[in-house]
């Protein structure tokens, strides 16, 4: 939280400085007329810069993780390189902002240049808007609670347009020179975690694999299978080596379908293989597009991950299992009517047990279920087909089928 606030309070206080700087300029010589063409050229610029960070976060949530991670790369250094720039910059220039300020406006209206002004005003919080919407995206991503950053950036940035408004008034003083040097530290800091970041990410995206073994080197398995084409190429793996295997397999020019069994059924697995799993196909026990049901749980699940700061883009057919094993004991001791007398700890249990073999058909978050006299749950089982980094359904067997 403290690092976004920073980020919002100064980034905030920068672009109002300048903009309550010109608007009460204009204020004490009387040009109304100009200072109205001031808010407006500020209220466009904070809408781009609204615009552009939305942009960005809709941009990078829609790549696979490998191209969400080159992002987030540039991003971060960019962030990085702005922070420094800043930092510099404020240092040498804070204590004669005002006076420079105003030596401008007054050179503009002496010369009947109002637009100047505006232009001024609107330029200067577009940059730091935009900068800002760059420095939070870096360290939303670096950070593990999306709410705590927002309600930081939030507050500062609140706070930066309040002290902005006091100026204008002129009824807040500020030592500008020791404001930017304390809150430098900070950036200096913030900088530093980004940086480290982005070392992270460009790992991620491939970028930056220097002095490091790669855990799964399948260059030379697929080499061999160039050599005798197919069609269908089968994986008994967990997800990382499938991941790993589909990047090689596409680097190596292999257009060959992957089939793997539920194994490799990682909820991120679409997400993480992106194109490079184009085709492949592996049976779930859970599919969210069967049911609204199923699209709602899903939908929780990601939301309440996301407010946990863990990115998720779908629910897994093991969290599914997990809730309808819940929901299924729940069913039965409703069924069998029991008590919670320790002295009828045996019957009951048995009761739950014939109440679970006698369960047809339930509606679960997987589909129907029953279970079988040997006491095996009978689920539907979905095959489903990845493409575009999402999963889409191609058949569903029936439970017992």
């Amino acid at each position: 939280m403290l690092p976004t606030f920073v980020i919002g309070l100064r980034e905030g206080l920068e672009a109002a400085l300048i903009v309550g700087i010109i608007a009460a300029f204009l204020g004490q010589q009387g040009r109304r007329d100009a200072l109205r063409q001031v808010w407006i050229g500020t209220a466009a610029a904070i809408a781009i810069c609204i615009a552009a960070g939305i942009g960005l976060q809709v941009l990078s949530s829609d790549l696979p993780q490998r191209q969400q991670e080159g992002l987030e790369t540039v991003v971060g250094l960019l962030a990085v390189s702005m922070v420094t720039y800043m930092i510099i910059f404020m240092r040498r220039h804070a204590k004669g902002l005002k006076g420079d300020l105003e030596g401008a406006a007054a050179s503009a209206l002496a010369t009947g240049s109002g637009r100047a002004l505006v232009v001024m005003a609107f330029l200067a919080v577009l940059r730091e808007g935009f900068e800002t919407a760059v420095f939070l995206l870096a360290t939303f991503d670096a950070s593990g609670n999306a709410a705590l950053s927002w309600g930081g950036a939030v507050i500062g940035i609140v706070l930066a347009a309040a002290i902005g408004y006091g100026i204008y008034r002129g009824g807040v003083r500020l030592n500008l020179s020791r404001f930017f040097r304390v809150t430098g530290l900070v950036l200096v800091l913030v900088a530093a975690g980004l940086l480290m970041t982005a070392v992270h990410t460009a790992n991620e995206a491939g970028w930056l694999n220097a002095g490091q073994t790669q855990a799964f080197d399948l260059s030379t398995q697929v080499s061999q299978l160039k050599t005798q084409p197919t069609d269908l190429i089968g994986v008994g793996s967990g997800p990382e080596a499938a991941v790993r295997l589909a990047q090689e397999l596409r680097r190596q020019g292999v257009t060959g379908r992957l089939v793997a069994g539920s194994t490799i059924a990682d909820s991120e697995l679409a997400r993480r293989m992106g194109n490079d799993g184009n085709g492949t196909v592996i049976p779930t026990t859970f599919y969210s597009g069967v049911s609204d049901k199923a699209k709602k749980f899903e939908d929780e699940l990601i939301k309440r991950a996301k407010a946990a700061g863990i990115e998720r883009s779908s629910a897994s057919q093991f969290e599914a299992a997990t809730y309808d094993i819940v929901q299924f004991y729940a069913y039965a001791i409703k069924e069998a009517k029991v008590t919670g007398d320790p002295g009828k700890l045996a019957a009951e249990r048995a009761a739950i047990r014939d109440a679970l073999r006698a369960m047809k058909s339930y509606p679960a978050l997987e589909g129907p279920i029953s279970f079988g006299q040997n006491g095996d749950a009978l689920k539907p089982v979905y095959v489903i087909e990845m493409q575009g980094g999402r999963w889409n359904l191609i058949g569903t067997h029936p439970a017992g089928s």
